[in-house]
């Protein structure tokens, strides 16, 4: 017996169940086709990863998009700190604040900066000038 509590635990719990019996890109169809995330991303953030990830046949590349889906490394670093963009792109492995800009750009459409400054109501950290 499955259960949920709530309507959005209750999608969730159906997309889940869709992935598992019919693969993940049929549930990503469908969650596309309701207009709800695939599986909801915790925290403040409203971009759905998973919707945008790749799927793989590879359970170890799945794995790993999943990891990467679950805490998506520049994006945390852009929410909960106030280190400039370049050490930001160097600790995620982008190696420059363009190419994580680039980034940015091609999968959330939106820059780091303004990213970063969606999740700040101190207005710390929210300046384009500078930071990509």
């Amino acid at each position: 017996m499955t259960t949920s509590a709530g309507v959005s635990a209750g999608i969730d719990l159906s997309l889940a169940l869709v992935e598992d019996h019919y693969g993940a890109e049929v549930a990503r169809a469908v969650a596309e086709d309701m207009v709800v995330f695939m599986q909801r991303p915790s925290g403040p953030s409203q971009f759905s990863v998973r919707s945008r990830a790749p799927h793989s046949g590879q359970e170890i590349l799945r794995q790993v998009l999943d990891a990467v889906a679950e805490s998506p490394e520049a994006q945390v670093l852009l929410e909960t700190c106030d280190d400039p963009m370049a050490v930001v792109a160097r600790h995620t492995g982008f190696g420059s604040p363009e190419s994580l800009r680039r980034a940015f750009l091609r999968q959330l459409g939106v820059t780091p900066g303004a990213f970063r400054a969606s999740f700040r109501t101190t207005g710390v950290g929210t300046s384009e000038a500078g930071s990509a």
